[in-house]
């Protein structure tokens, strides 16, 4: 403890010199305490609040956009060039289908 802690201690809380050095040693006997020995002389409403204030997590930050829930217009050239080659392709495979119609053709090939 230095001069200057008890000096800004007694301008802080306006307290004697003594009683500034009190407020220090017990301060300092707190820092040196386990939380165990700490929470042993809290009130049951003082425990909770700790609990609550000691919570580590992941905030959920909330989102500052809007999904976009409006249906994409058919795009009439790519569900004709989809087409195009599901007929060249089923030539040469299997179960060939077109699972999307705008990108999408499955098919088997080979074994």
């Amino acid at each position: 403890m230095t001069e200057k802690q008890i000096e800004k201690m007694m301008k802080a809380l306006d307290c004697s010199r003594e009683e500034a050095i009190e407020v220090i040693l017990e301060d300092e006997a707190v820092d040196k305490m386990s939380m165990k020995e700490v929470s042993s002389d809290l009130t049951a409403e003082q425990k909770k609040v700790v609990k609550e204030v000691s919570k580590t997590g992941t905030r959920k930050t909330p989102t500052v956009y809007k999904f976009d829930t409006k249906k994409k217009k058919k795009d009439d050239e790519k569900i004709e060039i989809v087409k195009k080659i599901y007929d060249f392709v089923a030539k040469f495979t299997k179960n060939c289908t077109i699972s999307n119609e705008n990108r999408e053709i499955t098919f088997d090939f080979g074994e």
